[in-house]
């Protein structure tokens, strides 16, 4: 009886002291919810004054529209607005916009370009990627100017800017229906096409006027050519040896190459550079270039031979190899030493950094 007993108070004594740490658990999770909450509601407020902060009397607004982006996803308000840029403490102005909706500011692109005013905005789809691309009409440097941000994959990157072009193919005064007709004809690329045409028409004093100008317009290349995104690298390099260097336009998988001439650009020739690298040599007249994919690898010499790019086989093989011991197959690929022992890598910039244009001296 007196074990039984015993028993009795020991099982008691187990759930009182379970009964308290349930409550205490219990009181530990509300506080954690409660936390939460308040951080959510923190949130959610922030998010609030964020997005009615963005077309607010503390940044010059432009314009701002409403558009359906996406079908079926509700309008988004478009705001359009001039506002500071900072990168390592040196400040901006540029014109930005804000993509906004359930007021939240989705999505902010910098056009890396300021505008004075802006007379009009749409939205629509010139690229069938069912986004819609944003455009606008406006002053920036007290030029009509066209600004098309265009959607990709979800995402705005990058904006194409149409100036001396725009008012070539529609005058010095157009409204947004005329310039939405151009563009929806063939997504652009006939205009970009256009830009590119027009600097190589352009004359200049020396090659490094003309290759600094030309660099303006080379993103259209890509736009135009690869139908991609506009973003371009560079290089400077004398191909043939004859103190005048050519420019060295690189897009995701073409180059294409241009020589100054006549107190012209003159685009010499392109190549397909997927899947390669560029080299150059002291020891050979031209660039060299080296890639391999599924089993093959090769390497090309292009040269200029009278202002025209020609193409020479240096090496080709296969990358596959089947061990003589294990029978198993590895990848086995041949160096740029072994087939040009003093080549090394073509150096590339940014197209917006003309220095090494400026600054080029012959090697």
């Amino acid at each position: 009886m007196e074990n039984k007993l015993i028993v009795r108070k020991r099982l008691l004594f187990t759930i009182i002291i379970a009964t308290l740490v349930l409550c205490a658990c219990s009181k530990e999770n509300r506080t954690v919810s409660d936390d939460v909450s308040t951080e959510e509601n923190s949130n959610l407020a922030a998010s609030q004054e964020k997005a009615s902060e963005a077309c607010s009397d503390s940044k010059l607004k432009l314009i701002e529209t409403e558009s359906e982006i996406v079908k079926g996803r509700g309008n988004a308000r478009i705001c359009v607005y001039n506002d500071d840029y900072i990168d390592d403490d040196i400040i901006t102005q540029y014109t930005f916009i804000d993509i906004i909706q359930d007021n939240e500011v989705k999505r902010t692109i910098n056009t890396y370009c300021i505008f004075s005013e802006i007379t009009d905005i749409d939205c629509f789809d010139y690229n069938y990627d069912e986004w819609k691309d944003i455009v606008i009409i406006g002053k920036s440097d007290s030029r009509t100017t066209v600004c098309v941000c265009r959607s990709h994959f979800e995402s705005y990157e990058s904006c194409l800017f149409y100036e001396d072009s725009i008012q070539e193919s529609l005058g010095n005064d157009f409204s947004m229906n005329e310039l939405k007709t151009i563009l929806l004809k063939d997504g652009g690329i006939s205009l970009a096409e256009n830009i590119i045409s027009d600097a190589e028409n352009n004359t200049y004093s020396d090659y490094k006027s003309a290759y600094s100008s030309f660099l303006k317009v080379s993103d259209y290349l890509r736009f135009a050519k690869e139908d991609g995104w506009p973003g371009v690298v560079y290089s400077i390099y004398d191909i043939n040896k004859d103190s005048t260097p050519e420019l060295i336009v690189c897009g995701i998988d073409n180059v294409w190459v241009y020589t100054y001439s006549e107190s012209k650009v003159h685009c010499v020739g392109e190549f397909n550079d997927n899947h390669s690298v560029l080299f150059v040599s002291p020891s050979k007249e031209g660039i060299i270039l080296a890639g391999a994919w599924m089993g093959s690898e090769w390497y090309y010499l292009y040269s200029l031979d009278n202002n025209e790019l020609t193409s020479k086989e240096l090496y080709g093989g296969g990358t596959i190899y089947e061990d003589p011991e294990t029978g198993d197959y590895d990848y086995k690929f041949t160096s740029i030493e072994d087939v040009v022992p003093d080549a090394y890598s073509l150096t590339v910039f940014s197209s917006d950094d003309v220095l090494p244009i400026e600054n080029y001296k012959e090697e």
